[in-house]
């Protein structure tokens, strides 16, 4: 009897450990009670409630500091083990290898059903903020995209140390400014991410003023100098990039990408219909996977204005981090399943590692029919 009592004893114990790292991470009672089912321990929602009650009561909201930093981890990781390597080894054949790595985190899936994605994203970021940490420290060589996303993962990383010795890496923009709807231009992310992991961005290259679609592309080398120094012509890289970090976008009504090509503006409408694009890599268009031999000829028209990196050049980033284990390559950060399309896109052409919310596994889970 005293022998079941301890086993039970330390079972509790272990439930509530893993109780507290879901509550650091902001999930409220049915996510915690989901998550635990997800790897196997079954317990009902009073039960998570009073173990709440427990580490409340016991001032356990000290709940950060009351878990070793290594069994937080270790915890982690199970969450993310035992509930998504199923999906990753699914995504991972359906691609043919081209994905190597993924993550999956919280975001709020209730709440923000009422409050919208702009309280969850740097909550997200934070969780996934070790994952693309350790991605990051082991690049020479990163590029990143704008977006309010990328920026949230950029300031969700803790700074230089002082006295550390700061990570040697080069940061570079691969995007001119975008539409003025758009806070978050691919420069000032590099910035950002620059003096988080090295304390300065001195040797970041600026894009400011390169527009994202200019009317005319032709002499934009010469036109735009800085532009130049980054690109060559036909939109890839001048330097050697071994991870590039971007979310993704889904073109929602109001967003238009370009405006006067031919008397033609660019709003998500005519994109989707006219060269059946279906979103954008950090202002990159995306092709859907059906296009028309009319939509074919004008998304190649639409994308050629484009002075961000070009699909082909992230899909040969891509193809050779396939190939090459000791470099990153395409890390795609996506949050809600509104954005399954595209990245059904994306997957098939040009991403190594994915970060997720729950939301979007679940919806790559039906998808993919995994």
């Amino acid at each position: 009897m005293a022998l079941f009592a301890q086993k039970r004893s330390e079972s509790t114990e272990r439930r509530r450990e893993k109780v507290t790292v879901l509550v650091k991470k902001g999930m409220p009672l049915r996510d915690i009670v989901a998550e635990l089912h997800r790897v196997g321990i079954k317990c009902s929602p009073s039960t998570v409630f009073a173990d709440l009650e427990h580490l409340i009561g016991e001032g356990d909201i000290r709940i950060e500091i009351s878990l070793a930093p290594e069994r937080v981890r270790e915890i982690e990781d199970q969450f993310e083990s035992v509930s998504w390597q199923p999906l990753l080894d699914c995504l991972a054949e359906k691609t043919g290898g081209l994905l190597r790595d993924l993550w999956v985190g919280y975001s709020g899936s209730v709440e923000r059903a009422q409050d919208g994605f702009g309280k969850w994203i740097p909550q997200f970021a934070r969780n996934a903020c070790p994952f693309l940490e350790k991605q990051m420290r082991r690049s020479a060589c990163i590029g990143t995209f704008g977006g309010s996303t990328a920026a949230a993962m950029v300031n969700a990383l803790p700074p230089v140390v002082a006295g550390s010795e700061p990570c040697s890496v080069e940061v570079v923009p691969l995007a001119g400014d975008p539409p003025k709807l758009s806070k978050h231009p691919a420069t000032s992310v590099a910035r950002g991410l620059s003096t988080k992991l090295t304390g300065s961005y001195a040797t970041v290259p600026s894009l400011e003023g390169v527009p994202h679609a200019p009317k005319e592309r032709t002499n934009l080398e010469n036109r735009f100098p800085e532009w130049g120094a980054l690109f060559y012509p036909d939109g890839s890289c001048r330097r050697p990039l071994d991870m590039v970090l971007t979310s993704a976008g889904c073109f929602t009504k109001w967003r238009v990408w370009g405006s006067g090509f031919g008397g033609v503006n660019l709003d998500a409408e005519t994109l989707q219909k006219k060269a059946g694009v279906v979103g954008d890599i950090g202002l990159t268009l995306v092709p859907g996977a059906l296009q028309s031999r009319d939509q074919e000829r004008r998304y190649k028209d639409y994308s050629g204005h484009g002075t961000s990196l070009s699909l082909g050049a992230l899909g040969d980033l891509a193809q050779r981090a396939a190939r090459d284990s000791s470099i990153v390559g395409v890390c795609l950060v996506v949050l809600g399943g509104n954005k399954l399309v595209v990245t059904e896109a994306l997957l098939s052409r040009c991403v190594n590692v994915l970060v997720i919310d729950s939301e979007m596994a679940l919806a790559l889970k039906r998808g993919f029919k995994c």
